[in-house]
């Protein structure tokens, strides 16, 4: 066969069976592979041209990104406290770090500095393996965390004896704690806060943490280095849903939701 001819059978086959059975989001992700692969073919000049280079991007939904309030915050916390405490510190984390789960999932005790209060993130927990690496170079970086946020880091140390190695084991001790036990909590949590468990995912977290961070006034380049952003435009694109009603400096606010 031409290399030239995949081009075309896939982009066929895509619109033909794909859009009826795939959601947009994993046709373009597929589309984005081979659009890739095929400027590498053509940088190597095995084709003539890259067939995929005016395939249209299948139209994806808008997402309803929702937020809590700074009192719905404190609220879930404290129902988090009393009756997830295993989930406590993984909870806190997420939402006071905007770390992404593969990453305080794969959290070491050494990779934790409670005298500069800071978290080392350099690799991660994706599909039950630890990746000597992170999702992208600037996703490897040295997160600041609250006073606040270390006391709670201290406590689920003491509570569950956990003295090196994985800060969140998982059943068998020797692994890090599974996505699908985080998620299953955070669903958990959210129903007993009185909310769907659809409302929000344990990524969209990530996004509180950035529109808090926005809301204070601080640095857009400062925000994009806590969260492993590349470029300052993904922090602005993606997570721009200010909060109207945070008007403190960023370390009393912290301070003030746990």
């Amino acid at each position: 066969f031409k290399l030239e001819e995949l081009g075309p059978y896939f982009i066929q086959k895509w619109f033909d069976k794909s859009t009826k059975e795939k959601s947009p989001y994993i046709i373009n992700g597929c589309r984005k592979l081979c659009k890739a692969a095929f400027n590498y073919a053509l940088r190597l000049n095995l084709i003539s041209d890259n067939p995929f280079a005016n395939m249209p991007r299948a139209q994806q939904p808008e997402i309803l990104r929702r937020r809590f309030t700074i009192q719905e915050i404190k609220e879930v916390i404290n129902v988090c406290k009393k009756d997830f405490p295993e989930f406590y510190c993984i909870f806190s984390l997420a939402i006071f770090t905007g770390m992404r789960l593969g990453e305080y999932s794969a959290i070491c005790i050494d990779d934790i500095d409670f005298n500069k209060n800071q978290i080392w993130i350099t690799k991660q927990y994706t599909r039950r393996k630890i990746k000597e690496r992170t999702k992208t170079l600037s996703s490897r970086r040295i997160v600041d965390f609250p006073p606040s946020i270390g006391k709670i880091i201290k406590w689920h140390i003491r509570k569950y004896r956990i003295f090196s190695g994985y800060l969140f084991k998982g059943k068998d001790g020797n692994r890090p704690v599974s996505a699908n036990w985080i998620n299953s909590e955070f669903d958990k949590l959210l129903q007993a806060c009185g909310y769907s468990k659809y409302y929000m995912r344990v990524h969209d977290l990530r996004g509180q943490f950035v529109d808090i961070l926005h809301t204070l006034g601080l640095p857009t380049v400062y925000i994009s280095r806590q969260v492993g952003h590349a470029r300052t435009s993904t922090t602005n694109d993606i997570y721009s849903a200010i909060m109207s009603d945070v008007h403190i400096n960023a370390k009393t606010a912290l301070e003030e939701l746990n």
